[in-house]
């Protein structure tokens, strides 16, 4: 998986402003561009300043796009987040499934480790990411809670369904609950969000074996 590429798409750390002047670009080159700066720069806004905080002129300055710009994109900051949120959560979300579904399964508990080593690297390489993935944390309300929150309850059930690989393979693995999969999921969370407030975000891929064992415990209720 290229990880440069994929932000790349969305105007991301990788990305070049367009230069001025004549270039061979088409207008939907061109608008697809700033409108992954956009995207990135509200983020960026998110992270740093909550969703109270954030105003068109301070994503339009970081982007470096002009008012028109933002509104030939977008109806709003309402709309912007919530499909800046929408964005990398499906990206993010593809990488996990991806990463799970490369994984060794002679190894117990493979894909479950596996989802939260890609979570880890992905949030460790760019952490405006991990601020998409907790929105919710940030001070994201509706609509864009409503995003967030699908894109949380459906990691949820990844999770959960990871698990129950396992216990397919070992029927004597004590089943989860609804409260045990919630609790894991915001262990995970905790983790990421911690790590990218205090600045610490590059630290996370070396935690992910004792993560992985805290959630395995988590899931299990404390029995494992």
């Amino acid at each position: 998986m290229d990880r440069g590429e994929n932000w790349r798409v969305l105007g991301g750390a990788e990305a070049q402003t367009l230069k001025s002047g004549r270039h061979r670009l088409s207008r939907a080159e061109v608008l697809a561009s700033q409108r992954g700066r956009i995207i990135r720069a509200a983020l960026d806004e998110l992270g740093e300043l909550g969703a109270a905080g954030i105003t068109v002129g301070g994503i339009v300055d970081r982007a470096k796009v002009s008012k028109k710009t933002f509104y030939e994109n977008f109806d709003g900051i309402e709309e912007c987040l919530s499909e800046s949120v929408a964005t990398v959560n499906l990206i993010v979300g593809t990488d996990m499934a991806e990463a799970a579904a490369a994984a060794d399964r002679s190894v117990p508990f493979a894909k479950v480790r596996a989802m939260v080593r890609e979570l880890a690297l992905l949030a460790a390489w760019e952490p405006v990411i991990g601020t998409a993935i907790l929105g919710a944390g940030f001070g994201l309300r509706t609509p864009s809670a409503g995003v967030w929150n699908f894109y949380n309850t459906a990691r949820q059930r990844i999770l959960v369904s990871y698990y129950e690989d396992e216990r397919e393979r070992t029927p004597d693995l004590p089943a989860t609950t609804e409260l045990s999969a919630t609790a894991a999921m915001g262990l995970i969370e905790h983790w990421v969000a911690r790590a990218i407030t205090s600045g610490t975000h590059e630290s996370l891929p070396a935690q992910v074996d004792e993560v992985t064992a805290a959630v395995i415990t988590t899931l299990s209720g404390g029995q494992l």
